[in-house]
């Protein structure tokens, strides 16, 4: 073999090597459907556009009035009495908020019960388990602006997550899909600054 035919193989095994991982990277990014990277999907049911709480007095279980602004807030709507599948999704959103970590200060808990009276019992109920939870009731008249505020979505008990400035993003069924929840909520408290 010449020294002309070495330059030449030395020539071809380093433009294959040089211009190799740029055809298999193309070939994998436009090739089959599964080497392609996804976008992000938010696993609750996106409302666009947001639409702000409803002007309601929201009542605290121990008294006084609270606001649901300054933070991120999860609020379980209840239209009957908080039963064990309620007080089971609430012990999910309480396992979703402690894996935030340092992000938890962000975030807060909240139950809108059916009847005020319904309020100071569960507050009673839950209090050791969910020493944060705020168990919030409403007049007869600003609960029925607010159902009427909420509409008709397609769930009994929706939980809705609001932002920081009072509105209302999105919504998760009744069958809470816990690890999907937890992305959607550290996806949005990495991509705000606000709460």
């Amino acid at each position: 073999m010449t020294q002309r035919n070495r330059n030449r193989l030395k020539f071809i095994a380093m433009a294959v090597l040089f211009f190799a991982p740029m055809v298999l990277a193309a070939v994998l990014y436009y090739g089959p459907d599964s080497w392609k990277p996804h976008s992000y999907t938010a696993e609750g049911y996106l409302l666009n556009p947001a639409r702000p709480l409803p002007d309601v007095e929201f009542q605290l279980a121990e008294g006084g009035a609270e606001t649901l602004e300054g933070l991120w807030t999860i609020l379980h709507v209840q239209r009957a009495p908080c039963a064990d599948d309620c007080q089971y999704r609430l012990w999910q959103t309480r396992q979703m908020r402690t894996l935030l970590h340092r992000r938890r200060g962000r975030v807060q808990r909240a139950v809108l019960v059916a009847e005020p009276a319904e309020a100071a019992t569960l507050a009673a109920a839950l209090g050791e388990g969910h020493p944060r939870l705020k168990v919030l009731s409403l007049s007869a008249q600003d609960r029925a602006r607010f159902d009427g505020w909420l509409g008709e979505l397609p769930v009994r008990d929706p939980v809705l997550l609001i932002d920081p400035l009072g509105n209302f993003l999105m919504y998760y069924g009744d069958e809470l899909p816990l690890e999907g929840m937890y992305k959607d909520i550290k996806h949005l408290l990495k991509l705000s600054n606000i709460g």
